[in-house]
């Protein structure tokens, strides 16, 4: 009992170390500051912190709370990806339509070939890796832990984390206007539930970070051909609406509480 107290204590310190350096780009911020390819030294540094969050996190979850380690199988991930994405195809589609024709008309820069690969692709790899790494599986975890005497545990617990990711999610829209702020926390917290039901239901953070990469992909390859990205009205309406029914789905298709009180 000692063991596993002292186990969570560390898993969330963890956490927090790991939320400070996404939201503020420390330590990389302050010494990493290069420009290539055309490429904004803002977009080095947050790639270069979310690899230190990846390593140290792993390697620290590891050697000090190894209870909370998350699964990377690759055991069944082929079933899982078209178990769990079959049920993602419906908002594939209308994030593609919504973001296609509602950012269509403010497309106004041809990017390089260096842009797109750097900040849509590659960018998005290191991003879906650490927040997924910290928000899904280290959260989710600690909370099932902390949350264990209660049969709804596992849904607390993706409903919390949920929360986390919205309110995370959400700091960069700050300056694009209320509404776009408001509409990111209901989409990403809506996201946020999908994507907990899934990690719990497969125990595989392989799969939602590969799912997770591809969701953000559409929207990042559009962001990189626009000189200010922003979010058009479109999207803040549909958007959120097709994710929140999205998440009601899943839910209903995958319970976290058993008929007969068994929490997963």
């Amino acid at each position: 009992m000692e063991k596993s107290k002292r186990e969570l204590a560390f898993a969330v310190i963890i956490f927090l170390v790991m939320a400070f350096m996404d939201i503020t780009g420390i330590p990389a911020s302050m010494f990493l500051n290069i420009s290539y390819k055309g490429v904004e030294p803002f977009y080095y540094y947050l790639m270069a912190n979310r690899l230190l969050m990846i390593l140290a996190g792993l390697l620290l979850i590891k050697g000090l709370c190894p209870e909370f380690m998350p699964s990377y199988r690759f055991s069944g991930l082929r079933r899982d990806l078209s178990e769990y994405g079959r049920s993602l195809y419906g908002i594939i589609i209308i994030n593609f339509l919504a973001f296609a024709i509602g950012v269509f008309n403010y497309m106004d820069r041809i990017p390089s070939h260096s842009r797109i690969i750097i900040i849509a692709i590659i960018s998005n790899i290191f991003l879906a890796a650490a927040q997924e790494l910290y928000l899904r599986g280290l959260l989710i975890n600690i909370l099932k832990s902390a949350l264990s005497t209660s049969r709804k545990a596992g849904l607390w617990s993706v409903m919390i984390s949920a929360a986390v990711f919205s309110l995370i999610g959400a700091i960069p829209a700050w300056r694009l206007g209320l509404p776009s702020v408001a509409a990111k926390i209901v989409w990403t917290f809506a996201m946020g539930i999908v994507l907990g039901v899934i990690y719990i239901k497969s125990s595989s953070l392989l799969l939602t970070t590969l799912l997770r990469y591809f969701l953000e992909l559409l929207p990042a390859f559009m962001f990189v051909q626009m000189k200010d990205p922003y979010y058009p009205m479109l999207c803040l309406i549909i958007v959120p609406a097709a994710w929140v029914v999205t998440a009601v789905y899943i839910l209903k298709k995958y319970p976290l509480v058993s008929h007969d009180g068994n929490n997963d």
